[in-house]
């Protein structure tokens, strides 16, 4: 289909990582193909993370992608990683690929309401905020705890407008923030600053907590503000991605559990390279402290995982790869925690 687009200047770019969603990718391309405006002008940036997967009938992520621009006026780019690198970095390359004032995460097992993007574009032009937050739409056949607390950080939203400081303030600390990247707006310098501060991290789990923390703290350094609105953009299927609550058969599936250890590894060791007047005025006790409870709060949670998902057979393995990648004093102190924790509880 011809190209209405080739001349224009791109104002959003809609980032789809792939690894082993080939089964909803069209799904999502098509949200995307129905979000063309008057107001702005859209492009697609697919990463192909090496995946492997196939669709109902049979095509890879490329045949997909070929088979969609046929029918999409939009500019869509397709790029492939030739090895595997994680969620992390084909989001990176996405970033680094794409050509929009504007960018936009979305998971290519999740997909967009029928023209949304306008809406929350909108704001970002009328405000001039660098970070436009929507609502979105939880869709899992999990019941229970897992759909309570998932519907809980999907509708985590701050409801108006947050500069500097605040932002990282509500995120950490008021915690009415949530931190997924997709389902928000992004300004594009502001995340290429936030990149500045992650060298080449391999991440699946956590990844968006690592990247929207550095969002935050460019956030405080420039004085860059947050603007959380009512409009539901996002559609968030919670039960198709390494998020759900399937058994853990494989080695692979656990290094991608347990990668969420090289997250806060990344991020402490940024901070002691930071100016000290900036971790001094930005990164308080307070904050820090928050940083380290969420640490611990990962690693209890990837213990949780161990116990409770990793099945038999691959236990003794699995756990030395819980120890390698967290430190074994740690995994340690942690156990004993939960330990203390439930004997305590036990005793109530």
């Amino acid at each position: 289909m011809l190209n209405i687009f080739a001349d224009k200047k791109i104002d959003v770019s809609v980032l789809v990582p792939v690894f082993g969603t080939e089964g909803t990718l069209l799904r999502c391309l098509e949200s995307v193909k129905k979000q063309v405006s008057d107001l702005f002008y859209i492009e697609i940036v697919v990463v192909d993370d090496c995946s492997n997967g196939r669709d109902g009938e049979g095509r890879s992520c490329r045949e997909i992608v070929k088979a969609f621009k046929k029918s999409c006026s939009l500019p869509v780019k397709y790029v492939r990683h030739e090895q595997n690198k994680g969620a992390f970095e084909s989001r990176r390359t996405a970033v680094y690929e794409s050509k929009g004032r504007w960018l936009f995460m979305l998971d290519s097992d999740d997909y967009l309401k029928e023209n949304s993007l306008a809406e929350i574009y909108r704001h970002a032009k009328e405000t001039g905020a660098q970070i436009i937050h929507a609502d979105a739409e939880l869709i899992t056949s999990i019941g229970g705890d897992f759909q309570k607390e998932m519907a809980e950080k999907v509708h985590n939203i701050h409801f108006g407008a947050l500069k500097g400081q605040q932002i990282i303030q509500h995120f950490l600390i008021d915690m009415d923030i949530t931190g997924f990247m997709w389902g928000k707006l992004y300004d594009r310098e502001l995340i290429m600053n936030a990149l500045e501060h992650i060298p080449l991290v391999s991440c699946t789990m956590a990844e968006d907590y690592l990247l929207f923390f550095w969002l935050a703290y460019e956030c405080s350094v420039k004085e860059y503000t947050y603007l959380g609105v009512k409009d539901t953009v996002y559609v968030y299927c919670a039960e198709t991605g390494v998020t759900s609550l399937m058994k853990i058969k494989t080695i692979e599936d656990w290094r991608k559990i347990v990668s969420t250890a090289s997250v806060f590894t990344s991020i402490f060791s940024e901070i002691e390279n930071l100016p000290q007047d900036q971790v001094s005025k930005v990164l308080t006790e307070e904050i820090l402290d928050c940083v380290k409870g969420n640490c611990r709060s990962f690693l209890a949670h990837n213990i949780f995982n161990y116990r409770q998902l990793v099945i038999p057979e691959l236990k003794p393995q699995a756990y030395e790869m819980l120890c390698d990648y967290w430190g074994r004093d740690f995994v340690e102190e942690i156990e004993a925690a939960l330990e203390e924790r439930a004997h305590t509880k036990g005793k109530c």
